[in-house]
């Protein structure tokens, strides 16, 4: 199968990792990198072009998609995330395969002016893969031929068990942490964490906007190698879900076992169908729960080291990798 694969290819993103895996996996695939598109420009030229997918990166990236789709008729066009694709440019991507797909995990309901090319775009796609049972009904709604659920899932290339150096332990050691962006309920969990006297280290993007945390900015975002480095330095690793996104799992729910990191979780139906609830994997629900649980196994090493090999085994047995993910999305078209 010939495949084109196009994404934002930036350095530890899960659109790199995806990119990866078809290449793992043997298949015959050319791609194309939206990243020096979108980041043609001055800081608001690229705000510009990322929020609201307009300019002449946007412009560009459209026209030598389609060149490109021309030049080599792929059996298949995978489009990751392409909510830049204007109408007319999927109309004539179409006419060069058989099967046209787009990615998605995000839930339309939050910032939807980004979305607008892609509403105007559902009806054409072959197929819609995604995440989020949340957007089945809107995707039906704009004329979704066939729609295909997927999972998250971790890179094997990159998330595995690390040894670290003095100084890394230093700078990442943590009773826990969390990596993901601010949001409002996400900060309210690592205060409280912080209240309990649980050295809760934070990484990510937006905790600026994080008033209760004094060291709000000094958090930065962290990819690649240093994050997985980060959930090594930590005894207990967040599962933190967006209640931005309504995500009820995340790619963190497979990458922390998979680097043998102590998963803690919220407790959701899709949590509970990966691991077996306090023996590959702890859950919580609420606030209180997730202190209690935190400060009980920091004081049960045992216990936490048992359950963290437990899920690690279980996450490299399952399918719960890219490339496991990726062939039964590929055979699932086919």
């Amino acid at each position: 199968m010939k495949i084109l694969y196009t994404g934002s290819f930036r350095v530890g993103s899960l659109t790199e990792a995806r990119r990866q895996a078809l290449f793992d996996l043997d298949y015959e695939t050319f791609t194309l990198d939206r990243v020096p598109y979108l980041d043609r420009g001055n800081f608001l030229y690229k705000k510009l072009q990322m929020h609201l997918h307009i300019g002449l990166g946007i412009d560009s990236y459209n026209r030598d998609l389609i060149s490109l789709a021309l030049k080599n008729k792929p059996d298949l066009i995978y489009i990751d995330m392409g909510l830049c694709l204007k109408p007319n440019t999927v109309k004539k991507l179409k006419l060069t395969t058989p099967n046209l797909v787009h990615y998605t995990s995000e839930f339309f309901g939050f910032r939807t002016y980004t979305y607008r090319h892609f509403f105007e775009s559902i009806d054409l796609y072959d197929c819609h893969v995604i995440t989020n049972d949340l957007v089945i009904p809107d995707l039906e709604k704009r004329g979704a031929a066939k729609i295909l659920k997927t999972e998250f899932s971790f890179d094997t290339n990159l998330h595995k068990p690390q040894s670290l150096t003095k100084e890394e332990h230093e700078k990442y050691k943590a009773d826990a942490v969390f990596i993901g962006h601010w949001e409002p309920e996400t900060e309210l969990k690592i205060a409280a964490l912080r209240e309990a006297g649980i050295k809760a280290k934070v990484w990510g993007p937006g905790w600026s906007r994080a008033k209760s945390l004094n060291d709000r900015k000094l958090i930065s975002p962290i990819f690649g190698e240093e994050y997985v480095k980060a959930l090594a330095g930590a005894k207990i690793c967040l599962g933190f879900l967006s209640k931005w996104n309504f995500n009820t799992s995340a790619s963190r729910t497979f990458e922390i076992p998979a680097c043998d990191g102590f998963l803690l979780a919220e407790r959701t139906e899709e949590h509970l169908s990966y691991f077996e609830e306090d023996k590959e994997a702890v859950f919580f629900e609420t606030v209180p729960e997730l202190v209690e649980k935190a400060k009980y196994f920091l004081d049960n090493e045992e216990k936490r080291l048992k359950i963290k090999d437990a899920g690690h085994k279980r996450c490299l047995n399952s399918g719960y990798s890219h490339q496991a993910r990726m062939q039964k999305i590929l055979e699932a078209l086919a």
